[in-house]
């Protein structure tokens, strides 16, 4: 009999409108915070480009998934092997590094391949909602710790 908790689980990311909603609510609010701020006029003009282009790399990566290194698909085989699919079309072995956070309506997960690190975050409405529950159920319980 099929178990929906087995492995594999497979995840294909698409745009999220709560993320774009987060990321543009952090960005756009952190420019009046830097304004308001006590600090040297000087420092508040260079702080503002800075967040524009935070706010510039972040929807690329993020949002629009046209960074090389934004990941497409997420696949755990029953090998409890990581394959990532980036938006270049590149998949590779990939491994999940301990610092991911899961809950109901946020999973990120991040993973290592050589000396690049691949940041993945998950929203309910990204993804098909069983994979996902399938894939929060694997990683809380896991048998060992990453």
């Amino acid at each position: 009999m099929y178990n929906q908790f087995e492995l594999p689980v497979s995840l294909s990311i698409n745009p999220s409108i709560w993320l774009k909603i987060w990321i543009y609510l952090i960005h756009f609010g952190s420019i009046p915070a830097v304004m308001l701020s006590g600090l040297p006029m000087v420092m508040r003009m260079a702080i503002i480009p800075a967040i524009l282009a935070s706010l510039y790399l972040t929807r690329r990566k993020f949002i629009l998934l046209k960074s090389k290194s934004s990941v497409t698909a997420v696949f755990l085989n029953d090998l409890d092997e990581w394959w990532l699919t980036t938006a270049d079309g590149h998949t590779f072995k990939a491994t999940l590094l301990p610092a991911a956070l899961v809950y109901p309506l946020l999973t990120v997960l991040c993973f290592k391949y050589g000396t690049q690190k691949y940041p993945v975050i998950l929203t309910p409405e990204i993804t098909n909602m069983d994979d996902l529950r399938r894939l929060r159920v694997r990683l809380r319980f896991r048998r060992s710790p990453i």
